[in-house]
């Protein structure tokens, strides 16, 4: 009898342990799901090219690796590609071409808005956001998907 009362409480004890990290996993997975801090996005951001090449998918990989042009204007896209979040919620970014976009930002929930300066919208879902790295998932825009789903942005 004594054992089995034993048994019982550590399996007790191990089930209660069990649902509290259950309930604490659930807890973190709604504040990852939840409001991100507008001030921790203000700065100049980086594109990380090789994590953001890797998150390409079959198909669009596919169709690169038959064009050699395609692919070297997307990685070329890429490089240098630097984003700026100023406190104000204006934006401005320059791409590897030397291309330069100007606009306004703003924050809900985990959803980032970007408009540029001739009212372009880019409104990209907030995947991941630590101090230094901040993950973007893209939209489609209409019928065009992404070429490059997810942005992985480094700070500056």
């Amino acid at each position: 009898m004594n054992i089995l009362n034993t048994t019982i409480k550590v399996l007790s004890t191990k089930t209660m342990i069990l649902l509290i990290l259950m309930l604490f996993t659930q807890l973190d997975n709604v504040r990852a799901q939840g409001n991100y801090s507008s001030s921790t996005i203000v700065g100049t951001w980086s594109v990380d090219v090789g994590a953001c090449m890797a998150s390409i998918g079959p198909e669009d990989k596919e169709l690169m690796s038959t064009s050699p042009d395609l692919s070297q204007k997307v990685q070329q896209s890429l490089f240098n590609r630097s984003m700026t979040f100023n406190p104000d919620g204006t934006f401005g970014q320059m791409d590897g071409f030397g291309n330069q976009m100007t606009g306004i930002w703003q924050i809900q929930g985990n959803t980032l808005t970007i408009t540029s300066s001739n009212n372009k919208v880019w409104v990209q879902q907030i995947v991941q956001q630590t101090p230094i790295r901040i993950t973007l998932k893209q939209f489609a825009k209409g019928e065009a998907q992404p070429v490059i789903p997810v942005l992985f942005l480094i700070k500056s």
